[in-house]
């Protein structure tokens, strides 16, 4: 027994850099390219079924055990956020390296460690006979968009409990709040800008809204904290010498409950605003503690939900059936998205040992 985990938490640091190696960044064929390879190792162990979306967005691979019982299903998505500052970085993104302990390369806490340890416990789980699900997303970094395929896919899966295996030093996480990224546009009038007096400035209509957009109907929840706004970008104008006719805002706000089109209609209402768009609508999450599985599992706990939003929302919302969350990885929160990104080694390990004592 001690043999077998050894080797299996082996196996899921011997992933994780085979995982980084591998580019990914959300909507390039290096994505692609790295899905395809990993559902083909996958489908090599003997025991092991994989199941692909139609539009190609997600697959899921299942054990050989296929008589009712309840499974866990393990969540990771391939994708990774853009190297950014390649000068900046110790050592090339895609060549990981480890330091001091430490497994450094993009994705190595978001979130290639995690899913390196649930394909462990995965193919461990395969030569046992144990039920048990790794589904595997794309683009999750640019609005979780292989997410609604996978749930269709895991129609029919007698699930147990879900994991999303995102950046959580290990400890098991309850929800978060959901995201709510609204385009606001105002309209303008082109002129000559040696007599911006004929146009009407588009820039200057938005920057007018701005100022008002701090009177946004926020809430607030006892478990998921205050709901906030952030102004993400503003874009205008063609070149100095135009009056601009259009300007766009995009605001991004996590969000408690269910009051979008209270949102929405305060921006509409505004009278410099007049276009407001929908860009993605991710629900808030929120699993009991005390629900029955979730405290069966070992790990530790924080009630404190985390501040970045996960597919949590996708699958929370659209399975048939209600099923518990959790948000537990071995990934850093703390240097997640940044230059020379990395995770403890001995995370990955325990988040194999905390994975296979899930499904065994």
């Amino acid at each position: 027994m001690v043999d077998e985990c050894a080797e299996m938490t082996e196996r899921a640091i011997e992933l994780a850099k085979r995982l980084i190696a591998m580019p990914s960044v959300s909507g390039s064929r290096e994505q692609d390219s790295t899905f395809d390879a990993i559902l083909e190792r996958v489908a090599m162990i003997p025991g092991a079924s994989v199941r692909i979306a139609d539009n190609r967005m997600s697959a899921i691979c299942r054990t050989g055990v296929d008589d009712g019982s309840q499974s866990v299903v393990f969540v990771g998505h391939i994708d990774t956020v853009p190297p950014m500052d390649l000068q900046s970085w110790q050592s090339p993104p895609c060549e990981p390296e480890v330091r001091e302990g430490r497994l450094f390369g993009r994705g190595s806490s978001d979130m290639k460690s995690g899913l390196a340890a649930a394909l462990a416990v995965f193919e461990r789980a395969c030569h046992e006979s144990i039920p048990c699900v790794v589904a595997i997303t794309k683009d999750e970094e640019i609005g979780c968009l292989g997410a609604p395929s996978a749930v269709e896919l895991l129609d029919g899966v007698n699930i147990a409990g879900m994991v999303i295996m995102e950046s959580t030093d290990n400890i098991i996480r309850f929800g978060h709040r959901g995201a709510l990224w609204l385009r606001a546009t105002s309209m303008g009038k082109a002129a000559h800008g040696s007599n911006p007096g004929l146009g009407v400035n588009a820039i200057l209509r938005m920057a007018r809204a701005a100022l008002q957009f701090k009177g946004i109907p926020l809430e607030d929840d006892p478990r998921l904290g205050a709901e906030t706004c952030n102004l993400g970008t503003i874009a205008g104008g063609e070149v100095p010498n135009i009056v601009p006719d259009r300007c766009s805002a995009t605001l991004d706000l996590r969000i408690v409950g269910d009051h979008s089109a209270a949102i929405v209609g305060y921006l509409k209402g505004l009278d410099t605003i007049d276009e407001v768009e929908v860009e993605l609508s991710l629900a808030p999450v929120w699993t009991d503690p005390d629900d029955s599985w979730v405290a069966s599992l070992r790990g530790r706990r924080d009630l404190q939900p985390v501040t970045y939003f996960t597919e949590a929302s996708i699958f929370a919302e659209r399975l048939r059936r209600r099923v518990p969350i959790i948000i537990c990885g071995p990934g850093d929160p703390t240097c997640v998205h940044g230059v020379n990104e990395s995770v403890p080694v001995d995370a990955i390990a325990h988040a194999a040992e905390l994975y296979w004592s899930y499904v065994s």
